[in-house]
C-alpha cells in the first residue's frame, strides 16, 4: 500500500508539473498576443492623431515642429481644403469644373447604388444554387468559386476594350448596371450560401403549401432573415468603396469622385498651391462619412462578425 500511495503522488505531481506548464505557456502566449495587437492598435491610431494634429498648424509652425503639438489650431485649414478641392475633367460639352460637393455626389452614388445591386444579386445566386438542384447548378456554383480565386488584374486591359466596346466605359449609368456582374462577390456569396443551407427548408415548405410562389418565399420569408448580414456587407463595402479613386480613374474619367480629387489634390499640390496641413484636412473631410457610418452601425457590425466570421 505504502509502495501505491508513493506511485500515486509522483503521478500526481507529475500531472500538477503538466498542468503547470500548461497554464504557464497559455499565459505567455496571451501576453505575447496582447503586446503584438496593442503595438497594432498603436500603429493604426497614431496616423489619426498625428494627422488631426497636423491639420490645424500653419506652415510656418509645421516646418519648425512637424510631429509636436500645434499651439492653437487652425480650423481654417479645412475651409481653405474645400475651396482649393476641386477636379477640371474634360467632356464632350468642354472643361467642367468638379468642387467638393459634386464629387460627394458622384461618389455617393457610386458607393451606394452598385454594392445595392451587387450584394442582393450576390444573396439571390447564393439562395437558387444553395436550394435548387438542377441542371448546371454544380458548374455555376464552382465556377464562382474559380472566379474568387483567380486574380483579375491580368484581365484590366481586356476587360477595358469591352467596356469601351459596349459603351460602358466613362458612362455612369451603364456602369452602375454592370455590378450585378459581381455575384460572386468574394467571400460575400460563400458565406451567404452557407447561411442559406442552414435555414430550414420548413419555413419553404410552410409558404409553399399555403400557396406560396418561389418569389414570395424569397422575398417574404428567405431574404429578410439574410437581411441583417447583407446590410453589414452593404456597409462595409460602402466604407471600402467611399475612399476608391479607382473607378474614376480608369473607368468613369468624366465622372471624378472625391477619393480621385483627393489622389489628384495630393499629387499635384503644388498646381493647387496646397500645403501639408491642407492635404491633410482633406483627407480629414473625405473620411467623415465613413467615421459616421461606423459609428451608427458599429453596434450591428460588431454583432454579426464572430472569431473573424459573419454568422447570422
Amino acid at each position: 500500500m505504502r509502495k501505491i500511495g508513493i506511485r500515486l503522488r509522483r503521478k500526481e505531481g507529475r500531472e500538477n508539473k503538466i498542468r503547470y506548464r500548461q497554464s504557464a505557456g497559455a499565459i505567455a502566449y496571451e501576453v505575447v498576443i496582447f503586446i503584438f495587437l496593442t503595438l497594432f492598435s498603436i500603429s493604426l491610431v497614431l496616423p489619426l492623431l498625428w494627422a488631426l494634429m497636423t491639420a490645424g498648424k500653419s506652415v510656418m509652425e509645421y516646418t519648425l515642429n512637424p510631429f509636436g503639438w500645434p499651439s492653437s489650431y487652425d480650423f481654417s485649414n479645412f475651409t481653405k481644403a474645400w475651396q482649393k478641392l476641386y477636379v477640371v475633367v474634360l467632356t464632350p460639352k468642354g472643361m467642367v469644373r468638379y468642387g467638393v460637393d459634386a464629387m460627394f455626389l458622384n461618389t455617393m452614388i457610386l458607393s451606394t447604388l452598385p454594392n445595392i445591386l451587387t450584394v442582393f444579386f450576390t444573396a439571390s445566386m447564393a439562395y437558387i444554387l444553395a436550394k435548387y438542384k438542377f441542371i448546371g447548378s454544380r458548374f455555376w456554383h464552382e465556377l464562382g468559386i474559380v472566379l474568387i480565386i483567380l486574380p483579375i488584374i491580368g484581365n484590366f486591359p481586356s476587360t477595358m476594350q469591352v467596356m469601351k466596346q459596349l459603351g460602358i466605359y466613362d458612362n455612369m449609368l451603364l456602369l452602375i448596371l454592370k455590378a450585378p456582374v459581381g455575384c460572386f462577390y468574394g467571400m460575400n456569396y460563400l458565406i451567404l450560401r452557407a447561411m442559406v443551407q442552414k435555414l430550414p427548408d420548413a419555413y419553404m415548405e410552410a409558404a409553399q403549401i399555403d400557396g406560396a410562389g418561389h418569389f414570395t418565399v424569397y422575398f417574404k420569408i428567405m431574404l429578410p432573415m439574410l437581411l441583417p448580414t447583407c446590410f453589414v456587407f452593404f456597409l462595409l463595402s460602402f466604407m471600402g468603396g467611399w475612399g476608391d479613386y479607382t473607378t474614376s480613374l480608369y473607368w468613369l474619367p468624366s465622372k471624378p469622385t472625391l477619393g480621385y480629387g483627393m489622389y489628384i489634390f495630393q499629387n499635384q499640390a503644388v498646381q493647387y498651391n496646397a500645403t501639408v496641413p491642407e492635404i491633410l484636412c482633406g483627407f480629414l473631410i473625405l473620411m467623415i462619412p465613413t467615421m459616421l457610418m461606423y459609428l451608427v452601425f458599429q453596434d450591428l457590425i460588431i454583432s454579426k462578425m464572430q472569431v473573424g466570421r459573419l454568422k447570422q
